[in-house]
This record gives C-alpha cells, structure tokens and sequence, in this order.
C-alpha cells in the first residue's frame, strides 16, 4: 500500500497533480508550488534520506480533513522511527494523550481562533460544541511539562501538546514560544494545526488567516470533497468573504469552486505572503473506518 508520505513527497518533487488512494482515504492534488532546491530538500526530509535537515514543521490549513491528515502522518513518521511533535497555533481539540499546559494566564489567545467570526459569529474556534465540559487534567510547572513532553517523544516517539485555552477547556491552544522551540529541538517532525474551520469542509479565510507557524518549511492546504453538491452558505466557513468574488451562500460548490479557493484565495494569500514555503495543496475525503488513534474527520 502506498503511504501518504510518499505521495506527498512525489508532489514536492516534482510539483505535478497526482492522485493518493486506498482503503482509508483519497486525496487530490489541486496544485502545488516548489521552488527548486527547497522542494528538493523538503522531499528528501519526507522520504527519509535527509535527517539532518529535521526538524522540519509542517502547517496544516484549510478545512475539512486538517487533523485526520495530521493523525495519519503522525502514524506514519512513527513508524519511520521519526519522533513527532504536534500542536496548533489556533484552537484544538485534546485527545486522551494530549499533554496540557496551564498557563494560568485568562487573557491569553493565540492563533487565528481569538478573532473567529463566520458562519455562526456566536461561536468561537473549531468544536464549539465542546465547551462548558469539565476541564482535562494539567501540568502547571513549564519545567516539569518540558520533561514530560520530552519523555513521551523518546518513549512513544509521539506527543500532542498544547496550552490549555481558557475559554474552551476540552481544547488546546499555542505554546509558549520557549516551550515549544524547546520540544521543537527534540523532534523530528512537527505538525501544526495552524487553521480553523468549524467543522465546515471547505473555508474562505479571513485577513488574520491562516496562522502559519513562524519556521514551517512546508504548508499543506487541506479541502473537502463532501463540499460538493452543498450549498456554498452549508459547505463554506466564513462564505460571506466571496461575496467580492461574486459568490454567493446560494450557488452550489462543484469542482472549479474547489479549485478557486484552493488557487485564487489561499493560493494567492499563501504566494504573497510566504512566497518561500513550498504548497501542497490536497483535494480530501476519507471514510469513517480509521483506527481508534487515529481522529475523525475535521
């Protein structure tokens, strides 16, 4: 069976669409932007032969698939012996294993999520619904969280890891910046749910959007398929931002709508402002049958 890595690897290098399927899930490449050496260097990291090059951060954005992306290219960078870091620069949902942080600080929030309005502007960052629940346990002292991050990573050759968010306390959000360069330095790979989208498959983003980590050297823009034969308003967060472009929440999302957010929206937000990181940009849907640790769509 092919592994999603090598698929990725394959668009890096050589910068054309491809197709990735099999039993679990089918993803599309849209388009992908590298930029000669650098692409070259990402693919070998990926593969494998370029270890040296780790660490290496990966932002995940878009919607509809972000985490279930990230849960099996974690799986997978385990079982290539990589030590995986994840976390998110927004809003997201801890696991059972999720290592938490209390900051103790009410006013902090970090990422894109802060500010979030769309669809519905009551609710505030993605699994809204969660909110209100009992909090997850935490650890207080930085140091003492350091080293339990750092043991899971050499141990179990994965951690999750976040600060709680105040507001939502099912969820994780940003790590200080001194905790995470340090588990940062002890990792192989670091994927960044750096996005939100409320559970919606598709998004628009807004001007604050997306929350790219400051040193990621790849972004991967994640949409969703079941968004076609929706309508825009059911399909797209944040679908009011098309308007200049003449969409409305009225039309149904078909292919070339697709390829418009992912090229004419993201793409160009994403050229302009970090022209440096080479893009794969992933077309997704992926079926319900993952293994438990794996997640659930997003």
């Amino acid at each position: 069976m092919k592994k999603l890595l090598d698929y990725i690897s394959k668009c890096i290098h050589t910068g054309e669409s491809a197709r990735y399927e099999n039993a679990e899930s089918a993803a599309h490449s849209f388009t992908t932007k590298t930029s000669g050496s650098a692409a070259d260097s990402i693919e070998g990291t990926i593969s494998g032969t370029a270890a040296d090059s780790f660490p290496h951060i990966i932002s995940v954005i878009g919607a509809g698939g972000k985490t279930t992306l990230i849960r099996r290219l974690s799986k997978e960078f385990v079982q290539d012996g990589r030590k995986v870091l994840v976390c998110t620069t927004t809003h997201m949902l801890a696991e059972s294993d999720t290592l938490i942080l209390e900051t103790g600080d009410d006013s902090q929030e970090t990422g894109n999520n802060s500010q979030e309005t769309g669809n519905n502007p009551q609710e505030t960052g993605d699994n809204s619904q969660e909110a209100g629940k009992a909090p997850l346990d935490a650890e207080r002292d930085p140091a003492v969280f350091i080293q339990k991050a750092l043991q899971m990573l050499n141990t179990q050759h994965f951690c999750m890891a976040g600060s709680r968010c105040r507001a939502e306390p099912q969820k994780i959000e940003m790590l200080p910046a001194e905790t995470f360069a340090e588990l940062k330095d002890a990792a192989d790979v670091c994927l960044i749910e750096a996005d939100g989208a409320k559970h919606f498959p598709c998004k628009c983003p807004a001007e604050h959007e997306p929350a790219i980590m400051e040193g990621t050297d790849l972004i991967i823009l994640v949409m969703g398929l079941a968004a076609i034969g929706q309508k825009v308003s059911d399909a797209v967060f944040r679908y009011q931002l098309l308007e200049p472009y003449g969409i409305t929440g009225e039309q149904i999302v078909d292919e070339s709508l697709l390829r418009f957010l992912t090229k004419e929206v993201y793409g160009a937000k994403l050229n302009r402002l970090w022209p440096h990181i080479p893009i794969v940009t992933l077309d997704m849907t992926l079926d319900s049958d993952f293994p438990a640790n794996q997640g659930g769509m997003r």
